[in-house]
């Protein structure tokens, strides 16, 4: 897996967790760059993608109420408003919960010792 499906399939289990509890997470692009070592472009990038493709709503707080990322003026005005610290909101959609039920569980690097 590369660092691009490490981005996706963490953003869609972060997002999962927080359904349970608040049903958001709140990210800040720059954070989500340093966490998975991709450029902070390349993150934004992703969530569009992610968003367009249906697995996550993406949306950001402007001042008044929370606005969906399609219904700001581009993604620049989304990921650099600074109304909300320059967070954005991620929500995990059902296509998102259906899809990372169908991949497979990564291995957490633990090996079986009990043959050396």
């Amino acid at each position: 897996m590369n660092r691009y499906e490490d981005f996706r399939r963490g953003i869609l289990e972060q997002a999962e967790s927080s359904s349970r509890w608040n049903g958001h997470i709140m990210k800040t692009t720059y954070g989500l760059a340093h966490e998975y070592g991709i450029p902070e472009n390349r993150v934004r990038e992703q969530l569009v993608a992610l968003a367009n493709s249906g697995f996550i709503s993406l949306a950001a707080w402007d001042g008044e109420h929370e606005r969906p990322y399609n219904e700001w003026l581009n993604a620049d005005a989304l990921f650099s408003n600074t109304t909300d610290g320059g967070h954005v909101r991620i929500r995990l959609l059902s296509a998102g919960g259906e899809l990372l039920s169908k991949t497979p569980k990564s291995p957490i690097g633990f090996t079986d010792s009990s043959n050396v």
